[in-house]
């Protein structure tokens, strides 16, 4: 039989023990990780809730130990195999009220992504770099939860202030499984203007270059390129004609007509003027001020910039005594210290004297990097439209500068799903029945077979969501599926030559 554990680290040190175990009071389990329909490229946020008794009060958190950013984690084992189903991090708890009520709590808990949605980030240049690279900066451009925080020294937090006891510095991030990316982008970040959400970042790195990116069981930010489906062939499972439920649905994801966005870029001249301060600003006395400069023409457009040169005095800054540009020269009493991304620079302007100062001027210089007009790409299959009618789709290629580039991204698109199919679009499980279904994790590869619609084809698990029940005796999984890819294009050793399979474009 298998049993089910839900541990909660309220100690913050990484060590499971058991005043965490939670498991006793657990009355219903829900979880969901991956992505939420097929074709998609990132994954829905991570999330579970674990339903619990609080006859005593324990788990309300202002009686007992339970707190925000607690790490959570849904294990199970059945004698022979332990496996982690669920990490993540306490986002909210609520207890039912009232002595005489049914006293339950459910804790709300949510992946490591959720930090990814929180905040937003603006990165240095990136030149002629991969997917996984573009996600590697922004995940360490990002503030994480730092976890386990229990050997760090926290200053002003009792009982954490013992610099002599504690290492000082944590070790601030996530775990991560990126694998090398296949296109690579010219320039990333330019288009980010007064920064983007961390999410919307690491999203257009994978649309780019139609790859995969989830938070797996363990909490890890896993990112999968374009081919990696295609060169997994193991089928995990086969279900045959035994599912508790199936989804069919023929000819909904077809596509005959794909229109491919792309930005070209174009580089401007070196020491260009790329920001300048629009009106004089008073600095207080003794006091720092922090401005976010947003590059742009001179004609107001938007602009990235490269190799952007530190503001000096006199040459790219100065500053009078009072707002009269006239006044007494105190530019000396200014110094300027600045973080440039591709898309803005963060000024510190730190007025070391004993009276306000106005900053009258100050201009930022670097190499522009101008995107050019939106150019579009339309591919289609002429045969397609003609027998099954108009059915457009769109890819947005924003890191993507090569026109060429993105017409192989965009005849892949159309080759995959120009013909109607039918395909499973969601299958649904007991785990009484199939307990192997607990070792299937996101992007295994299942065969359905079903017949009452004559359907048989492999899958990729894109997205799992699990309820359990009655003290784990009853454990429902509905995995969403994703045709696999392989069965269009031609691969090395799994396919004939001069069969109707097509060259992978890229």
């Amino acid at each position: 039989m298998t049993t089910y554990h839900v541990w909660i680290d309220t100690a913050d040190d990484g060590q499971p023990a058991a005043q965490g175990d939670i498991s006793a009071d657990v009355v219903a389990l829900d979880w969901r990780l991956g992505m939420a329909r097929a074709y998609e490229n990132i994954s829905a946020p991570a999330s579970a809730r674990v339903t619990v008794r609080n006859w005593g009060g324990a788990h309300s958190p202002e009686r007992g130990t339970l707190e925000r950013g607690q790490f959570l984690r849904i294990t199970s084992t059945d004698g022979a195999t332990s496996r982690t189903h669920f990490s993540g991090f306490i986002e909210r708890v609520e207890p039912t009220a009232g002595e005489g009520g049914e006293r339950l709590a459910h804790i709300i808990a949510h992946g490591a992504d959720a930090g990814l949605r929180a905040q937003s980030v603006s990165l240095p240049p990136l030149l002629d770099v991969t997917a996984d690279a573009v996600i590697a900066a922004v995940l360490a451009a990002c503030r994480w939860r730092l976890y386990p925080s229990a050997p760090y020294c926290l200053i002003d937090v009792d009982g954490r202030s013992t610099i002599d006891a504690s290492t000082v510095y944590g070790e601030d991030g996530i775990e991560r499984d990126l694998q090398g990316g296949i296109s690579r982008f010219a320039y990333v970040g330019d288009t980010w203007r007064d920064g983007v959400p961390a999410w919307s970042a690491i999203s257009e790195a994978v649309n780019s270059e139609r790859g995969r990116f989830f938070i797996d069981r363990d909490g890890r930010a896993v990112f999968h390129n374009r081919h990696h489906t295609m060169t997994e062939p193991t089928v995990s499972a086969t279900l045959t004609d035994d599912m508790h439920d199936l989804r069919y649905v023929y000819g909904d994801a077809i596509s005959n007509e794909v229109t491919v966005n792309v930005r070209p870029r174009r580089v401007g001249l070196p020491d260009d003027i790329v920001w300048t301060l629009a009106s004089p600003q008073r600095i207080p006395a003794g006091r720092v001020q922090t401005l976010r400069a947003i590059y742009h023409r001179a004609d107001g457009q938007p602009t990235g910039a490269l190799d952007v040169a530190h503001p000096l005095p006199y040459t790219h800054y100065s500053a009078t005594q009072t707002a009269h540009p006239a006044s007494a020269d105190r530019t000396i009493a200014l110094e300027i210290t600045m973080q440039a991304s591709a898309a803005n620079a963060t000024l510190r302007i730190r007025n070391t004297g004993t009276s306000d100062v106005y900053l009258q001027e100050l201009t930022l210089r670097g190499t522009p990097l101008q995107s050019g007009d939106p150019v579009a790409l339309i591919l289609s299959d002429a045969v397609g439209i003609a027998l099954y009618g108009l059915r457009p789709s769109r890819v947005d290629l924003p890191q993507v500068s090569s026109v060429e580039e993105a017409e192989r991204i965009g005849l892949y698109e159309l080759n995959r799903r120009k013909q109607p199919r039918g395909r499973v679009v969601a299958v649904t499980l007991w785990t009484a029945s199939h307990p192997a279904a607990l070792d299937i994790v996101l992007f295994d590869r299942v065969r359905i077979e079903e017949a009452q619609t004559g359907h048989a084809a492999e899958y990729l698990v894109i997205g799992e969501a699990h309820t359990v029940q009655r003290g784990g005796t009853r454990h429902h999984i509905e995995w969403t599926l994703e045709p696999a890819d392989d069965d269009v294009y031609f691969v090395v050793d799994r396919a004939d030559i001069g069969g109707d399979r097509l060259i992978l474009p890229f």
